[in-house]
């Protein structure tokens, strides 16, 4: 019986087999973040098998680091806030680049990554912009997925902040709804946040996303700055860990599906989850 806390594995890394490495969050009932668990609260098997010692070589309590995928709307409307657009964009930038990642992506009618974690802060702002050709119908779902995608991998604190008048576009959600939305985002440990170039203007559809996942919305000229939103997000409690461990079992030259259990305590709460891997092929 396993009660009082969630553990959830969000990936694994077996490219170094036998050293496997396991991304796992944990959580209370409440969904609060786990804070000060070491080795000594884990305990990891491989198809029921006894595993070597779990060992946490990355605890996301003891780090003030996040990766933030920006998303800079490209709705018609928007070709008016061009100006805000690229500050909020320089902004963000120059808060995120000492504190972590940061990656851009356009909400255009094609969603695209227009700037990474090496590319310059002016680069990352004209990025933002575009031309005004670029705006017009915008996929934010499909927008919102590839940002996820950015970040997924990331063991720091993981955000996405969207740059928007607070003006949808009738095709924002064709393609995943905004339940669907919302649900990619949370599942994923993925905070949503706003970024609004008009003053008392919003949507109803993304304040649901940022309440949904925790995050906050701000007016770009606000006057605490940008930075202060990132402040926010660098102060977040995270209940994520990295573990590694030596398998006990034979890949089969990468053919077999390992499945792995990974167990956490903390005084007389307990949880639990499953996953599983193939080794690296072999030829």
């Amino acid at each position: 019986l396993y009660t009082g806390l969630t553990v959830e594995v969000d990936h694994v890394i077996a490219s170094d087999h036998p050293t496997v490495f396991v991304a796992v969050n944990v959580t209370d009932r409440n969904g609060n973040s786990l804070l000060g668990m070491d080795s000594r609260n884990f305990r990891i098997t491989e198809d029921r098998f006894p595993s070597g010692e779990a060992t946490v070589t990355f605890a996301g309590y003891r780090t003030g680091e996040i990766a933030v995928a920006v998303i800079a709307d490209r709705t018609t409307p928007m070709t008016g806030e061009m100006a805000a657009v690229q500050q909020a964009a320089l902004d963000l930038s120059n808060a995120i680049v000492p504190v972590g990642k940061r990656w851009l992506v356009t909400a255009g009618e094609l969603p695209l990554v227009e700037a990474a974690p090496e590319d310059g802060a002016l680069a990352f702002a004209e990025a933002a912009v575009g031309s005004a050709a670029d705006y017009g119908r915008s996929s934010l779902d499909l927008a919102i997925r590839l940002a996820g995608r950015q970040v997924l991998r990331e063991l720091d604190r993981r955000s996405v902040i969207l740059i928007t008048d607070g003006t949808l576009s009738p095709t924002a959600f064709d393609n995943y709804g905004l339940i669907e939305s919302a649900d990619f985002l949370r599942n994923n440990h993925i905070t949503f946040n706003a970024v609004y170039t008009r003053r008392n203007q919003s949507a109803d559809e993304i304040e649901y996303l940022v309440e949904a996942t925790g995050g906050q919305s701000v007016f770009v000229f606000q006057p605490t700055g940008l930075g202060a939103m990132i402040d926010e997000l660098v102060a977040k409690p995270s209940g994520t860990y990295l573990l590694s461990y030596n398998s006990v079992h034979d890949t089969d030259f990468g053919r077999r599906y390992i499945p792995l259990e990974v167990e956490a305590y903390l005084l007389h709460r307990s949880g639990r989850d499953e996953a599983g891997y193939y080794g690296p092929l072999e030829f």
